[in-house]
């Protein structure tokens, strides 16, 4: 009997490495984890070569650990949380220069840039709790609103958090685990793509804004909303955004503004302090404000936002807690 179930075990190895080594011959390949799906986004190559999964956070940037210490080790007053339109943005040091220039005397205020592309609010609320918050910041600034809207990979980003902390993730790196993961997303998924939920749903958009402006809150600091603002005009909605992120391009525009108005209604409810850059936006020429993709800002777009974001600060009386003890 022992000796049975000792074939038995060793056929089943045997039989795993074998596969494992098909599956590589093959170059099987398959990370869990959404698709970085901006615009501007790297390539899916570019994206494995510059991230790296995170357990809590989906993925973060290779030189995020880094980014991190250098904000704690700074004691940065106020983060920037947010996707690509934050992390490749040039508005906070924009921001930050300003203020410096006119309240700090020239003492540079530290301050943390902390997005990350692609991310949603999902990953936005596991950042804020488990690596935001210790930073003990004054003012952390919350800008979200693009790929929580998104199609997701067929399963949202909620459901993919939970499989990243699966026990068979431990062996992430075999591709024999990859092919299983593949298998539970395909077989979870609907059988149409228009039919695949949202990365998040807008009522868990909701709730996860609500959870982030409590745990800024809970933190010390004080939380300051930001509307994501568009370059979309009807009818002229980029093509390529139809081939992966939307199933009817033409309900794109009324689907961000879903999200836009949902952020209003959050900060509103909750009491935060927020910036409508999107009303700010929507109500000037924005020539020349957006890239091509109608989503990232150009070097126009983002000083525009730095000026909004300043005027924002002063209005809700929060640039002095910034320069606090400079």
């Amino acid at each position: 009997m022992a000796f049975r179930l000792f074939a038995m075990v060793l056929a089943l190895v045997a039989a795993l490495v074998v596969a494992e080594l098909v599956l590589r011959v093959l170059g099987f390949r398959y990370e869990l984890r959404a698709v970085v799906v901006e615009g501007a986004a790297p390539d899916a190559r570019t994206v494995h070569d510059h991230y790296i999964t995170d357990r809590d956070l989906i993925w973060v940037p290779r030189t995020y650990d880094q980014r991190l210490a250098l904000a704690r080790d700074q004691g940065a007053a106020i983060v920037f949380m947010g996707d690509s339109c934050t992390q490749f943005g040039r508005y906070p040091e924009a921001m930050m220069t300003y203020i410096t220039h006119m309240h700090a005397d020239g003492d540079a205020v530290p301050f943390a840039n902390l997005g990350v592309a692609g991310w949603s609010t999902h990953q936005g609320l596991a950042q804020l709790r488990r690596d935001v918050a210790p930073l003990r910041p004054r003012v952390v600034t919350i800008y979200y609103g693009w790929n929580d809207h998104w199609l997701s990979i067929g399963i949202d980003d909620a459901e993919v958090g939970y499989l990243l902390h699966h026990p068979l993730l431990r062996w992430s790196d075999l591709r024999v685990t990859q092919l299983l993961m593949r298998a539970h997303v395909a077989w979870h998924a609907p059988g149409e793509r228009a039919d695949y939920p949202l990365r998040v749903a807008l009522d868990d958009y909701k709730a996860n804004l609500r959870a982030m402006i409590d745990a800024v809150r809970a933190a010390g600091a004080t939380p300051v909303v930001l509307t994501a603002p568009s370059g979309h005009v009807p009818g002229a909605e980029p093509a390529y955004l139809a081939r992966q992120h939307v199933a009817d391009l033409g309900k794109l525009i009324p689907l961000h503004q879903q999200y836009v108005q949902a952020t209003r209604d959050v900060a509103g409810e909750s009491g935060a302090a927020l910036c409508d850059l999107a009303a700010a936006f929507a109500a000037q020429r924005r020539e020349g404000l957006f890239t091509d993709d109608g989503i990232h800002l150009t070097e126009a777009g983002d000083v525009r936002i730095a000026q909004l974001l300043y005027a924002c600060l002063r209005e809700h009386d929060l640039i002095a807690p910034l320069v606090k003890e400079q």
